[in-house]
Parts: C-alpha cells; sequence; structure tokens
C-alpha cells in the first residue's frame, strides 16, 4: 500500500511538473484593432489627419500626395531640429512654430480658394483654443 501512494505521488508530482508550464503559458496577445498603430487612426496621426483634410476639404488624390510630400519634408526638418537641439528651449520652440507654420502655408497653397477658407477655419493642430493653458485672464 505504501509503495502504490508513492508510485500515485511520484506520477502526480511528474504529471505536475510536465503540465504546470503549459498550464501556465499564456496564449498570444490578440492583434490590435485595425487602424491602431498600422498607419492610419490613433497609430499614425498624419494619416487620421489626412483622412479628416480629406473629407473635410474633399482633397483630390494628387493633393493628398502632395500634402503627404509636405508632410515628409516637414518631419526631415523637425528631425535635423532634433538633433541639433541646444540648450535654448524658447530658440527650440520658436524655430518648431516657423517649421510648422512654413509647411502649413505650404499645404495651403496646394488648395482651391474655397478649400483654403474651410482650411483657414480649421484651427491648427496643437494650437490650443481660448482659455487652453497659459495664465488665467485679469481679475479686475
Amino acid at each position: 500500500m505504501k509503495a502504490s501512494i508513492k508510485i500515485v505521488l511520484a506520477s502526480s508530482a511528474l504529471a505536475l511538473g510536465i503540465l504546470a508550464p503549459v498550464a501556465f503559458a499564456q496564449d498570444e496577445p490578440p492583434p490590435p484593432p485595425p487602424g491602431y498603430g498600422h498607419g492610419e487612426g490613433f497609430g499614425n496621426p498624419q494619416e487620421g489627419f489626412l483622412n479628416m483634410l480629406t473629407e473635410e476639404l474633399s482633397l483630390t488624390q494628387e493633393q493628398q500626395t502632395k500634402i503627404k510630400a509636405v508632410w515628409a519634408d516637414e518631419k526631415t526638418a523637425m528631425d535635423a531640429l532634433r538633433t541639433s537641439q541646444s540648450a535654448d528651449r524658447a530658440a527650440g520652440f520658436s524655430k518648431i512654430k516657423a517649421i510648422i507654420d512654413a509647411h502649413r502655408e505650404q499645404i495651403r497653397a496646394l488648395l482651391t480658394n474655397e478649400q483654403q477658407a474651410l482650411f483657414d477655419a480649421m484651427k491648427p493642430a496643437g494650437h490650443p483654443g481660448p482659455g487652453a493653458g497659459g495664465p488665467p485672464p485679469d481679475q479686475n
């Protein structure tokens, strides 16, 4: 009887040792939803912004292609600025603003007069509206 208990315990321990890693193995995580991190929507803000511009301004395929080229140039300019960044943050911010403004004007130049009017009415990305951040108004 003692031998059979030892055999049962030994085989249980062996089975537990073999099956435990399988029991605790995790499945592959599910793939991200479409558009997340795959070139559109949240994964690529420019693609989402281009989709919004295309819808709001009725952009042609040619305009979309040219806007992507402007953004690629803007990215190159920003990357160059990052690598040459000095300790003067205020100067860095003014350079960033100048790059963004110049490329926004390049995009604007690609649009028709009607599209320009709609584009001008849009708040530029990263520019908060009234009351967002900054000092509070005078309380006099």
